[in-house]
């Protein structure tokens, strides 16, 4: 993959909010130099992403200076009284870096009445930092779904908020509605996989127990059928699988879970012989096959 697919990848998948503070510094390092060299084939649009990432890694890795002088570079070229985008960026600044507490906040109300969703979902996620009852920020997700039922972001927040809670049917039933929108989001089955596991692991003698790591091992095989080189996918289908040896269910599904587990064994394997995942991927799957 080409440096500029790959800085575009993590822009689009906004990948950028996952990464551990040395893999921020090393993107943030090299999109600099690779912006520096200025690339012909670089479109306008795509020129401007990239420096909304350059933004994000810098605000991210606490080069304030760096995110406001990008920041103003943005506006320059594009204004910011009518730009919803333009917008939600100022209010992360604003959110990070200002010693007024509501200076987010009192950023929002002055946009008010323009009908800007993106607004409303920084509003949501400001209330609920300074906001202490979790039921209302559920309430406030939910109200923002009324106005935007196919919204996957929100959609996922409102699962992972119930996850959180503690409420894993909930975070089920709602994540669920994704693969409504994006029926092969691999990533979602995975996360399925994950929620029927702390399941299973919250009470390993429940009547459903196997039923529930069943799903798990279902929802995990699903995600590496979309995506064959998904070290989380093979690393969740290992674990459902070997767990399922120990259940007692008839041969034939006994021969099936051990088949299972053997492949995800051998394709982690694979993985990290032939260095085929990025680092924090092959640590992670190294991990799993030396604690299970």
């Amino acid at each position: 993959m080409s440096l500029k697919k790959k800085f575009l990848e993590i822009h689009q998948l906004a990948l950028f909010a996952t990464f551990e503070p040395s893999k921020t510094n090393e993107t943030y390092l090299d999109l600099i130099n690779f912006l520096k060299d200025k690339d012909d084939s670089l479109t306008q649009i795509e020129y401007y992403n990239l420096l909304e990432l350059q933004f994000y890694l810098a605000l991210i890795s606490c080069r304030d200076e760096v995110a406001k002088v990008t920041l103003d570079r943005i506006i320059d070229k594009f204004g910011d009284e009518d730009s919803e985008r333009i917008a939600v960026l100022k209010i992360k600044y604003l959110s990070a870096t200002s010693s007024e507490e509501d200076a987010a906040l009192n950023y929002i109300e002055s946009r008010k009445g323009k009908n800007e969703i993106h607004i409303l979902k920084s509003t949501i996620a400001l209330n609920k930092n300074k906001n202490n009852s979790k039921d209302d920020y559920v309430v406030l997700l939910k109200g923002l779904l009324e106005v935007t039922p196919l919204d996957v972001e929100v959609i996922s927040e409102l699962g992972e908020y119930y996850y959180q809670l503690g409420h894993f049917d909930k975070a089920i039933f709602t994540l669920q509605d994704i693969l409504l929108v994006q029926p092969f989001n691999h990533l979602t089955f995975a996360r399925l996989g994950e929620i029927y596991n702390a399941i299973y692991k919250r009470d390993p003698k429940a009547k459903d127990a196997t039923h529930q790591l069943i799903q798990s091992q279902k929802h995990f095989s699903r995600s590496i059928e979309l995506c064959s080189n998904f070290v989380r996918g093979w690393s969740g289908l290992y674990i459902s699988s070997k767990e399922l040896k120990t259940h007692k269910v008839d041969k034939n599904k006994l021969a099936n879970y051990d088949k299972l587990y053997k492949l995800s064994r051998d394709k982690l394997k694979e993985i990290i012989d032939l260095k085929t995942a990025t680092n924090k991927d092959l640590e992670y799957a190294s991990k799993i096959l030396q604690s299970f």
